[in-house]
């Protein structure tokens, strides 16, 4: 009897590199929460950096 042929699933990049077992939904959020602020607070320092730079220049 010939095998049926199964298509294959393709693989999320999580599930290539197996990190499934790592990953979940609470450290996808924490590392969320965690890059916004980074972000959050970088761009707010930009911002504050370079106005007194501005405030500088005459």
């Amino acid at each position: 009897m010939a095998k049926k042929k199964t298509t294959q699933k393709s693989k999320t990049f999580t599930e290539a590199l197996g990190l499934n077992n790592i990953i979940n939904d609470k450290t996808g959020f924490v590392a969320g929460s965690s890059f916004y602020a980074l972000l959050s607070i970088s761009v707010s320092l930009f911002l504050a950096i370079s106005a007194q730079v501005q405030q500088i220049k005459v």
